[in-house]
């Protein structure tokens, strides 16, 4: 999911805890948990702040 946000523009912060922060340039972000597997969800989340900017709160 990495490889996917930084090639979309995303930023990705690892922070060394249990979840990864996505962010987009415009400020917003998601938290994706760091085990795996990857629930869809998740994959939803990124795909929308990918598509429309939008993160959690929003």
């Amino acid at each position: 999911m990495a490889a996917a946000a930084s090639a979309s523009g995303l930023t990705v912060h690892c922070p060394g805890g249990s979840h990864h922060v996505v962010r987009s340039a415009a400020g917003a972000k998601i938290s994706i948990p760091a085990h795996r597997p990857i629930k869809a969800i998740y994959i939803k989340k990124l795909i929308r702040l990918i598509q429309t900017g939008k993160g959690d709160n929003e």
